[in-house]
């Protein structure tokens, strides 16, 4: 029981054991100890407890961004992730008919970027992005060879809904989207692009429909546009469908996923004044994909930007909250702090500003004045 400010408890272990503090009890607490690169990796092997087991695929993840922010930042070569692989190794050698495949598939997962920014207070945005697809591209390559097996071997025995077939198409859906991504690396595009396009036809639910043009789009093979072309004709006539059209497209982590946006905000199934809609296109864009976003050259910001002036008097609430990304802008680097603050200032000055929409902009502006104030003395 933890009832002080402070407490110390000392416990006996066997040598050579590892104590996995706060197993079975996922508290939201802050914890720091000193477990190694090696520990979690053993975790993440071996502990029985999902949530464990998932944050030390986390953790792994994080040492790695760490240790090599600098070289990143440096455009430098960077190292071989080497104990993210050899556990996700062991996990993908020891699947048995026991292995809950939905933890197992968290587990493999790698953190997104969006998660990666949360490693540390600053965004070192770019050093960011080439770390995480080295580590994708790496894991992917590495374990080619599993990933197939898996692929072929895990599958769901029909569409229906069952937790038993939603273990088994997720892992038949990770594998299929690294298996891609290590022929593409391995300069096989075109293996991979047949390798999406049969699953696409060949599997009749929508999630293996909806995760094979995922893989086409954000890999840009070469089937990519036929898989929009034939999602498109099929399914126009459905808008919540469509959404997903929308979305993946829109979550591309491609800088010329702006343009993208841009284009699909005048498709005749694209409707501004729906905020379904707007969360699948724009909204997606703006709080899923930080690569397309935060370009440099601020193309993201004017985006969000005339979306959010159209949606002033038409749906501010909606407005608001795919604005929220721009807030925190001072975790940023200079450049992109100074173009963040330009199309807010452009949104402040705007006439019969909603009110949803300026406490959020007054409330980004507020802390930028007051740090103004506090580095010349002023407060």
């Amino acid at each position: 029981v933890l009832n002080e400010e402070q407490q110390d408890y000392q416990f006996t272990v066997l040598e050579g054991s590892l104590p996995v503090l706060f197993r079975d009890f996922s508290a939201p607490v802050k914890l720091s100890a000193p477990y190694t690169e090696q520990d979690f990796k053993i975790m993440l092997e071996h502990c029985d407890d999902p949530f464990i087991k998932a944050d030390s695929s986390v953790q792994l993840a994080s040492i790695y961004v760490k240790h090599n922010l600098e070289a990143a930042s440096r455009s430098e070569d960077l190292p071989v992730p080497v104990a993210l692989i050899d556990a996700y190794s062991y996990l993908l050698d020891n699947i048995s008919a026991d292995t809950d495949l939905l933890l197992l598939n968290e587990s493999l997962k790698l953190p997104s970027l969006s998660s990666m920014m949360e490693f540390s207070d600053t965004i070192s945005l770019d050093a960011l992005i080439r770390i995480r697809a080295h580590l994708e591209s790496s894991v992917a390559v590495e374990l080619a060879d599993r990933y197939r097996k898996v692929y072929e071997t895990v599958k769901a025995e029909t569409p229906a809904y069952s937790v038993g077939n939603m273990g088994q198409r997720a892992m038949n859906l990770n594998a299929l989207y690294m298996l891609a991504l290590a022929y593409k690396e391995s300069s096989k595009a075109e293996e991979a692009s047949k390798l999406v396009i049969d699953h696409y036809h060949n599997f009749q639910s929508m999630t293996d429909k909806l995760s094979a043009m995922q893989t086409a789009v954000h890999l840009d093979l070469p089937c990519k546009d036929q898989i929009l072309r034939e999602f498109e004709e099929k399914w126009s006539n459905d808008a919540l469908v469509m959404d997903n059209f929308f979305r993946v497209q829109a979550t591309c982590p491609n800088e010329e996923t702006v343009f993208t946006v841009r284009n699909l905000l005048k498709h005749p199934r694209y409707d501004s004044n729906n905020p379904n809609r707007i969360r699948a296109l724009p909204g997606a864009m703006a709080l899923s994909n930080p690569v397309a976003l935060h370009r440099k050259d601020g193309a993201g910001y004017a985006l969000l930007c005339d979306v959010v002036t159209y949606l002033n008097d038409k749906n501010a609430h909606v407005a608001a909250r795919i604005l929220t990304p721009l807030i925190n802008y001072k975790r940023f680097d200079e450049v992109r702090q100074e173009q963040i603050v330009k199309y807010l200032n452009k949104l402040m000055g705007m006439r019969n500003l909603s009110r949803s929409i300026y406490e959020k902009v007054e409330a980004a502006l507020k802390q930028e004045l007051i740090n103004y104030f506090i580095f010349f003395g002023i407060i």
